[in-house]
């Protein structure tokens, strides 16, 4: 989302579509580099609670460490 410097509700309510979806699937949304508008609207419209906070972060990086380290061992994706 590095490009996401802020987020309207339609661009909410697809996060929130995408992440039903994938889990769904089984697999864990994690997003990475969301501009500080686009997080204080994920706030308060409770997509960083269903995401969970511990998904959210600053760099792609980040984000592909805590899902290998996540699922280590196991046969769940990311």
């Amino acid at each position: 989302m590095s490009s996401v410097v802020n987020i309207d509700t339609s661009g909410l309510t697809a996060l929130e579509e995408i992440h039903k979806e994938l889990v769904s699937l089984g697999l864990q949304m994690a997003i990475a580099s969301p501009g500080w508008k686009a997080v204080q609207k994920m706030k308060v419209s409770q997509v960083v609670d269903r995401v969970g906070q511990d998904w959210i972060f600053m760099t792609v990086g980040e984000a592909v460490e805590a899902c290998l380290a996540a699922h280590k061992g196991t046969a769940l994706a990311c």
